[in-house]
């Protein structure tokens, strides 16, 4: 396999989940929870007592090799390779004579409904069967590119990068793992894989109504270049990444002054925007009324801007 990356000694948190771990994140019909994820270290002898899961285990073995004994089966993961078990199937590991280096990450998935016009292509169900094919028995999977992605991952961008994992761990390329619109079915290979670019960057940009964005970042975080992702994403959606990105945050602040006690200040402070006059400027420019006139409209006459 050549050089490997450097693993700790013992069973040791994956960094890049700490914040993401045990919060559901939710990505067209799919919502995504990471239960735990972390650096495995087995030594020499090492066994765990037989047990099964809620949710998908996931184990990937950078150097050495551990077993997996399922019923009658026992199935031995060496180096290059990973297991995925099932949610529900009963199991046990042991090691041999060496030590083994890898990771693991602890997750389950489950589906919400999807507005069709919003989400033109849904996860789900064949993101759950390709996993579900996989299960179960040692396969050759690249891990450390995985591992890679997360550890230089930031924010959001580590949320994609799972994305990115589980359609990579599922075995299907992202054309068939698109269930599209009956309209969208016979486009080219690339036009649906610039479908799945663009629902990404969207996820991105919805993420970061209450930040400052950063293109380039996010270009960073999908693994495309800022040219491409702007071309594809003004081909697709008929406006650039920054107007979209304006549109949003107006979006948001119209759902905050819709509440009585939310001040126009504290509106701009939410959108973490530092100069209320380019709040005003960009919400007329959209919605063509001022904050004052939209907040006044929405809970009705007599709103005192002060409060």
């Amino acid at each position: 396999m050549g050089k490997h990356m450097d693993y700790p000694v013992g069973d040791k948190l994956l960094e890049p989940f700490r914040q993401t771990t045990l919060n559901p994140f939710v990505f067209n019909d799919l919502k995504v929870t990471i239960v735990s994820a972390y650096f495995t270290y087995m030594t020499a002898g090492w066994t765990s007592p037989e047990h099964a899961h809620f949710f998908f285990e996931f184990n990937f073995v950078a150097k050495g090799s551990f077993n997996t004994v399922m019923g009658n089966n026992d199935y031995k993961t060496s180096e290059g390779h990973a297991t995925v078990i099932a949610p529900h199937v009963s199991h046990n590991n042991y090691k041999g004579n060496d030590t083994n280096y890898g990771f693991c990450i602890q997750f389950s998935l489950s589906k919400v409904e999807t507005n069709e016009e919003e989400s033109p292509f849904f996860l789900y169900d064949n993101l759950m069967q390709g996993l579900l094919e996989a299960s179960n028995k040692p396969f050759e999977f690249d891990g450390e590119k995985h591992l890679k992605g997360f550890l230089e991952a930031k924010g959001i961008g580590i949320q994609l990068a799972f994305i990115n994992f589980l359609v990579a761990l599922s075995g299907c390329d992202e054309t068939s793992l698109l269930s599209c619109k009956t309209g969208d079915m016979h486009k080219s290979d690339d036009s649906q894989k610039d479908r799945l670019l663009v629902e990404q960057a969207i996820f991105y940009i919805k993420s970061f109504t209450g930040t400052q964005f950063n293109v380039v970042k996010m270009a960073d975080s999908l693994y495309v270049s800022y040219r491409h992702i702007s071309r594809i994403f003004k081909k697709r959606t008929g406006v650039s990444i920054l107007t979209y990105y304006n549109v949003q945050r107006i979006e948001r602040a119209k759902k905050l002054l819709e509440s009585p006690n939310m001040s126009i200040k504290r509106v701009v402070s939410e959108l973490g925007m530092k100069n209320e006059y380019y709040f005003f400027h960009l919400f007329k420019k959209i919605t063509n009324m001022t904050p004052l006139e939209y907040k006044e409209k929405a809970i009705g006459i007599g709103f005192n801007p002060k409060t």
